[in-house]
């Protein structure tokens, strides 16, 4: 399914498993650019291996995980367009 969001930037939190880590998925296949977010470093480092295996998610900008909310701040002005903001966390 095309959504239309190739080449969109997608921030997604609670993205390390489960349903944060399906809407990364899916935002990547679409042709998003993705970065993942978690509140710790754990699990971050598994979650962006399984993406960038994914076709395209090696070349996505900034593709990398924030665990410092000020690191996603940064990233979220950083961005060249209005980012798209997924919150999964609990």
């Amino acid at each position: 399914m095309d959504l239309g969001l190739a080449g969109k930037i997608a921030i997604v939190t609670g993205s390390t498993r489960g349903l944060g880590f399906a809407t990364a998925r899916s935002l990547l296949e679409e042709g998003c650019n993705v970065t993942i977010c978690a509140r710790g470093e754990e699990g971050l480092a598994e979650a962006m291996g399984e993406l960038r295996r994914l076709p395209g998610g090696a070349e996505r900008w900034p593709f990398r995980p924030i665990w410092q909310p000020k690191k996603a701040l940064r990233t979220w002005c950083s961005a060249p367009s209005t980012p798209l903001a997924v919150s999964t966390s609990s």
